[in-house]
């Protein structure tokens, strides 16, 4: 009997601990991304109308190196199933900021460029715009695993391009979840958005990470073989 309410003590003590990881990443996540919290919020209340989609794309360069050094602290939280949250997101933080910034401001700019033409494609009734959307998602995905990449290991810009491309077909299931990831996490969001916003992203992140485990690990054991 004793034995049985340790169980379920260290299993309240172990979700609580993981509320707050989880609570605490996503308000380090906002804090990170105040432009894109100040244009939602302007969006909700209608102050914002119909913004530019460059301005759009502005507001959301901040992402990249947020959520690489939220991955970078779920990953710990994974591997360790205990992590001093504070210190390893903002060791992340600081640590692929310019990877992070330089490859999610291509990401942006690509998007950006990818929805233009989706929009111009559908005002002519063009189904190239059903392509584009396809693409957008893939780059989109393409550039989640890049981050998750980069959260984890030190490798050239270039390396770490190739080798999300390449894995996302050849790990074709972390793809998958990760598209699956990415479509709930934007259901819930906006279906839920009061609520969603305080943990959300970083439930986002540990999914993320958590699918993307056999890309890392992979890629791991590639390095330690080429040393």
């Amino acid at each position: 009997m004793d034995d049985n309410k340790d169980i379920r003590d260290n299993l309240i003590i172990n979700i609580s601990y993981y509320i707050w990881w989880f609570f605490l990443g996503n308000l380090y996540f906002l804090l990170l991304n105040i432009p894109l919290v100040v244009l939602i919020l302007g969006l909700g209340t209608g102050i914002l109308q119909s913004p530019a989609v460059w301005f759009i794309a502005l507001c959301c360069i901040p992402l990249g190196p947020s959520l690489t050094a939220l991955m970078g602290a779920m990953g710990k939280l994974i591997t360790n199933k205990d992590v001093s949250l504070t210190k390893e997101l903002f060791k992340s933080y600081k640590n692929s900021f310019k990877q992070s910034l330089i490859i999610w401001t291509i990401i942006s700019a690509i998007l950006t460029l990818l929805y233009i033409d989706a929009a111009f494609f559908i005002s002519t009734k063009n189904p190239l715009a059903y392509l584009i959307y396809i693409l957008i998602v893939f780059v989109l995905l393409l550039g989640l695993v890049s981050l998750s990449i980069i959260s984890r290991f030190y490798l050239k810009t270039s390396q770490i391009t190739a080798i999300a491309f390449s894995y996302s077909f050849t790990h074709f299931k972390v793809t998958l979840f990760n598209l699956l990831t990415l479509l709930v996490t934007f259901y819930i969001f906006y279906s839920f958005t009061s609520y969603s916003v305080l943990f959300l992203s970083s439930i986002f992140c540990y999914c993320i990470v958590y699918n993307s485990r056999s890309i890392l690990d992979d890629i791991e054991k590639r390095l330690q073989t080429a040393e």
